[in-house]
């Protein structure tokens, strides 16, 4: 009734709307105390056509504003925004929009700044620093890294002739308004740096911009803490990261920052994922999901969902990992975060592999990489063909495989280059390329390889790193034939994977790794794991295997018509393979089989009924 009587400039609101209601004229009250109506939503349409048809624009800008000065007055921000731009009262529409971008930056929401700051006119926009502040924000934030220097340089532009006349002022000490500005200003470029990995530029602009906040500006402190933690996880120095996401995270709290707090806890898991602790990243991100729901962010739950399901595939749990997953990709907003969709659908892929899915598998990643380079992430993208191609060598379509091999950057690292590496994903796929390529000399390059990222991992302490490498080395050194190397690092991958269930990992390697984990002794530690392990590798009668590495049914193809003294291109020829192939799978049967040459191969062939 109070927002009726300021638009009609009347006063006995209160008795029409009741009589009104009472009359069933297409009025509903919305609570029992009778304060909020509404018309049904045909009869609101009519009265407003009405409206535009009998009364001239500027009258109903008038209404316009009025409704806005009430709204506004009453905490009604959004709606008075709205009537605001209606009016096309700009200026007072822009007044209404600042204080209100940095309520919609506390809870992650930049689209909602975008969406109100694209409805102003630029030239507006273009004067006021303040709002250039709100667009270099909103734009960091998204990655859109063109558009964040346009705002950026623009906000430094206004910002410098107005410190400077300040400062040149006897005595004169810089607004606070001005010093947070300029702090923000550091903060957006910190974030830009880092988004470019350029993590010297990024921890050196944070530290710059921590100096600058005042001590009594808690939320912005909380803010630009955040980002200078975030660099330095980013940049591998992980020790201290712990404790400042802690720290960053703890602040974000006690000032009231949910989407701060809540980035926070995504990135202390992810670095409990990279520890391997995977317990405590589990734990973290069920936080992370109660706090969206507590909090009024339930359009971010799906970040923390993604995670909760890699947890669970690592934890060989598939059908929990599957239910996290496909709920997250249903509400997923792939446009705002193409990085962790793209990883989301990575590892539904692995769970759908997992699962004898191949074909669908396939399917998955080849949508995650459209995601990928739709949104020109080409390093995502490239996690993609990484396990493309492993899961492509799994069937043994090797020359795909060793053609993803042959284009990506690894053949380019050499152990004396060190670089951070935070995703594996494509990594692993090549050392699983080179170790299958039975070229002594990829050997050789892949154990320094393997040495290499070893020791780095050894000093971050990247568990789950050090885990996949001993499995790598455990794997090279049964493709030599070094039976106690082998079971070394073995060991050394169940004892780091035994505290916290991680078995994915040894499953994802399949059927090589069955008759290592067959010959841990029983008198280890480990025993129980490996058996645990061996439960999971499904369609394998274990107990009665004659080898202990099953032969492919492709690969008992090949032996049977190299057994009746086929060559390869003969073989090639009749099962539509190509010759290097049929060569792979040749060393592939002489390995499992144990002999060294065709005649071998088809003696011991003979002798365990294979053909």
């Amino acid at each position: 009734a109070a927002l009726c009587n300021a638009m009609t400039e009347r006063n006995d609101s209160q008795l029409t709307l009741e009589a009104l209601e009472a009359e069933n004229l297409f009025t509903i009250a919305l609570d029992d105390t009778r304060e909020w109506f509404r018309y049904h939503h045909l009869f609101a349409d009519y009265l407003r056509k009405q409206l535009t048809a009998e009364y001239p624009e500027a009258v109903i800008s008038g209404l316009h504003q009025r409704a806005s000065h009430w709204l506004a007055e009453h905490g009604f921000i959004i709606e008075a925004i709205d009537h605001a731009l209606g009016a096309k009262d700009y200026k007072e529409a822009a007044r209404l929009v600042a204080p209100q971008c940095e309520q919609w930056i506390r809870h992650g929401e930049t689209s909602m700044i975008l969406k109100y700051l694209d409805q102003l006119p630029k030239e507006l926009v273009w004067t006021e620093w303040d709002l250039c502040l709100w667009y270099g924000w909103a734009y960091g934030v998204q990655g859109d890294l063109d558009r964040c220097a346009k705002w950026t340089n623009r906000l430094e532009t206004l910002l410098t002739p107005l410190i400077q006349n300040v400062t040149l002022q006897e005595n004169g000490s810089i607004p606070p308004s001005l010093q947070n500005a300029y702090a923000q200003l550091l903060a957006i470029r910190s974030l830009v740096a880092r988004q470019v990995r350029d993590y010297a530029s990024a921890l050196a602009l944070g530290e710059q911009a921590l100096q600058l906040v005042p001590a009594d500006n808690s939320n912005l402190r909380t803010i630009v803490s955040a980002l200078l933690s975030s660099a330095t996880l980013e940049a591998g120095r992980f020790d201290q990261a712990e404790s400042l996401l802690n720290s960053a995270r703890q602040m974000a709290y006690r000032v009231g920052n949910p989407f701060i707090t809540f980035t926070m806890l995504l990135n202390e898991s992810a670095l409990a994922v990279m520890r391997g602790q995977l317990q405590r990243a589990y734990d973290l991100n069920l936080e992370a999901l109660r706090l969206t729901q507590t909090e009024s962010m339930e359009r971010l739950a799906f970040l923390a969902r993604f995670r909760l399901g890699r947890v669970h595939y690592f934890w060989n749990q598939l059908a929990q990992a599957k239910e996290y997953i496909n709920l997250a990709l249903e509400q997923a907003d792939v446009n705002e975060y193409p990085t962790p969709t793209v990883r989301g659908y990575i590892t539904l892929a692995w769970i759908q592999n997992a699962e004898g899915q191949f074909k669908q598998a396939m399917q998955t990643l080849n949508h995650a990489e459209r995601i990928a380079m739709n949104h020109r992430k080409l390093e995502p993208a490239e996690w993609v063909r990484g396990v493309r191609a492993q899961f492509q060598l799994s069937v043994g379509e090797v020359e795909a495989a060793g053609r993803w091999a042959k284009s990506s950057d690894w053949g380019a690292v050499f152990s004396s280059k060190s670089s951070l590496l935070l995703s594996d994903e494509s990594f692993f796929s090549y050392c699983q390329i080179l170790i299958a390529s039975q070229d002594p000399i990829e050997w050789q390059r892949l154990e320094r390889l393997l040495a290499w990222r070893l020791k780095d991992s050894e000093v971050q302490r990247r568990d789950s790193a050090i885990l996949k490498i001993h499995l790598m080395q455990a794997l090279l050194h049964q493709a030599r034939n070094q039976p106690d190397l082998i079971m070394a690092s073995l060991l050394q991958a169940l004892e780091l994977a035994m505290p916290e269930n991680v078995i994915r990992p040894f499953l994802e390697e399949g059927r090589l790794l069955i008759p290592l984990l067959r010959r841990v002794s029983h008198k280890h530690a480990a025993t129980k794991f490996a058996r645990k392990i061996l439960a999971g590798i499904s369609n394998l009668d274990l107990e009665q295997q004659s080898l202990l590495e099953p032969l492919s049914e492709q690969e008992l193809n090949i032996l049977k018509l190299m057994a009746q003294g086929h060559t390869n291109p003969a073989i090639a020829r009749q099962l539509f393979l190509a010759v290097s192939t049929v060569r792979w799978y040749a060393k592939q049967i002489f390995r499992k089989l144990g002999v060294h040459n065709r005649t071998q191969a088809a003696s011991e062939a003979r002798k365990l009924n294979l053909i």
